[in-house]
This record gives C-alpha cells, sequence and structure tokens, in this order.
C-alpha cells in the first residue's frame, strides 16, 4: 500500500507527465478547440489537451488491467491438475503479451483519432427539454413494435440479427430515451442480446444514451461487458445519425473510456445504392470504427 508520500509524488510524477504531453501536442498541431454542431455545447475544461491525456491514462489502465488479468489466469491455473499446470501458465503468458500489444494498438488508435475528433475534451451539454423519446430521423427512423431482421450465411453457419423498437421508454440524465432490443444468434444460438436508449435532438440528431449488453454461453449470461448509460462513471451520450450529414464529418457515438468508445466518419452524401430491394438515392455512407477493435473496420451505406 501506497503511503500518503508515495501517492503525492505519483500525483506530481502525472502531472508532470501531462505537462510534457500537452506541450508536444502543442508543438506537433493538434487540433484544441471543438467544432461546435447546431443545439450543441461543450464545457469548458483547463485541460486544453484532454483527449491526448485520455488516451494516456487509458493506455496505463490497460496495462494494469493486463497485469491483473495475467495473475488471476496464473491463480487459477495452479490450481488445475499437475499434468496441466504448465499449459495453464504458459497460455497465461502468451495471452497476457497479447493484451500488452492490443493496448499498445489502441493507444495508437485513439491518438490517431484525436486528428478527427480534436483533443479537446468530449463533455457534451445535454438540456432535456430539447430531446424526445420519439425518434423520427429518416436515416435511423424508431416505429415504435417495428422488428427488422438481418442474416448472413457465415463458415459458422446462419448469422441472424433481429432489431425490436419497444413501447418501453427509460429516463436518462433527464432525456426521455426509446428502447430498442436487438439479438443476435450463430447457428440458432442466441449470442448477444442488447437493449439500446435512443433520443433524438430537435435539430433531428440522433443521440445514444447507453445500452445493456448481455452475452451468452452454453444458454447462460457470460458478462456485461460493453454496457454503459450516459451519467454514470464518466460516461457521456453521443451522435449514431447526423440530420444533416456532411462529407468528412466524424463524431462519437458513445464515450466510456475502455468500455465504449465507437466512431463515425460520413464519407460521403448523395450515394445511390443498388441492393436486390432495389435502388436507393440520397444515401450516406459511413465508416464506423473504435480504437478498441484498431483492425475492425465497418462501412456501411
Amino acid at each position: 500500500m501506497k503511503t500518503p508520500i508515495q501517492w503525492l509524488t505519483h500525483a506530481r510524477w502525472f502531472r508532470h507527465g501531462m505537462g510534457a504531453l500537452v506541450l508536444c501536442c502543442a508543438v506537433l498541431g493538434f487540433p484544441g478547440s471543438p467544432q461546435a454542431d447546431a443545439g450543441e455545447g461543450e464545457v469548458s475544461n483547463p485541460l486544453p489537451m484532454a483527449g491526448l491525456m485520455t488516451a494516456y491514462a487509458t493506455h496505463e489502465a490497460g496495462k494494469f488491467q493486463a497485469q491483473a488479468d495475467y495473475w488471476y489466469q496464473v491463480a487459477r491455473g495452479l490450481n488445475e491438475a499437475p499434468i496441466h499446470v504448465t499449459e495453464c501458465l504458459d497460455q497465461a503468458h502468451l495471452d497476457y503479451m497479447q493484451r500488452l500489444q492490443l493496448n499498445a494498438d489502441q493507444y495508437q488508435a485513439r491518438y490517431d483519432a484525436l486528428a478527427l475528433l480534436g483533443s479537446q475534451a468530449y463533455n457534451p451539454v445535454i438540456e432535456p427539454e430539447f430531446f424526445s423519446a420519439e425518434v423520427t430521423n429518416p436515416y435511423f427512423p424508431l416505429v415504435v413494435g417495428e422488428t427488422r431482421v438481418y442474416e448472413k450465411q457465415t463458415l459458422e453457419g446462419l448469422e441472424h440479427h433481429e432489431s425490436t423498437v419497444l413501447d418501453k421508454t427509460v429516463w436518462i440524465q433527464g432525456v426521455e430515451c426509446r428502447a430498442v432490443r436487438k439479438i443476435e444468434m450463430h447457428a440458432g444460438v442466441v449470442f448477444e442480446e442488447t437493449v439500446d436508449w435512443y433520443a433524438q435532438h430537435q435539430n433531428g440528431d440522433v443521440w445514444y444514451f447507453g445500452e445493456l449488453s448481455m452475452h451468452y454461453e452454453d444458454g447462460f449470461v457470460t458478462d456485461i461487458d460493453g454496457s454503459w448509460r450516459a451519467g454514470k462513471n464518466g460516461a457521456k451520450a453521443g451522435i449514431v445519425v447526423k440530420a444533416q450529414p456532411v462529407s468528412g464529418m466524424a463524431f462519437r457515438h458513445e464515450y466510456a473510456p475502455g468500455i465504449a468508445e465507437d466512431i463515425s466518419i460520413i464519407l460521403a452524401v448523395d450515394v445511390v445504392a443498388e441492393s436486390s430491394l432495389g435502388t436507393f438515392h440520397d444515401c450516406v455512407e459511413v465508416e464506423e470504427t473504435t480504437p478498441m477493435e484498431p483492425m475492425e473496420i465497418e462501412r456501411k451505406i
């Protein structure tokens, strides 16, 4: 356990380290001021490079989490049958090294994202009187009772996704939000079930206020990783769909460091999309990514 003197020394080191990061960021020319959107505001923050500092802090947290997971895995391995102990310890070391590499990749991805989002703190102002649970944005309409089903054939079998708009609302940060249940099945077995909460700003933007995400294995809930709710433990609401998308625009879907960090980039507007269902005009092409999975990039129209 750290003594008060040790804690003070650690705090001083952190402040000095952050100061060096701010100086480097200024020299490199990272954008530091937010791009204001209609109907939104930003709370001023005394740290001009809070985004860079947050990336660093999250990276450090990831290293400590990797160490903790490693030692828990070692503890479990030591209690296996003697013939399996060495194998378990080797696997623990391999998993640890892979986790450290992923953590480094995530740090780089968060750093790269600053060029798109700016290095200022992400702290959107939520004014409940400007939001509604009635989501009518033409790119993301939520009609109560409507269920949409998406399927594709994979090497592992049929992948089935369904999304149902529930006749249910919840209140988050004073905002009434519409609940949407999503179920993901692989080869007929439920893999994940989520409940998402959305609200529409009076300017037409659709905001995302959180989700409860349940992952299943053998019919049992194994974890709720990825769950978050705006206003709890520092989590922030984000925008999933813009009312007036502009090519090159980038914005956060959600923000809970280490839990939910999805980002959207508008690649093109006025897109014409061809599909088996027909031809669609005035579409928007979007790239979705998350620093938590640096190699995963989705493009949607």
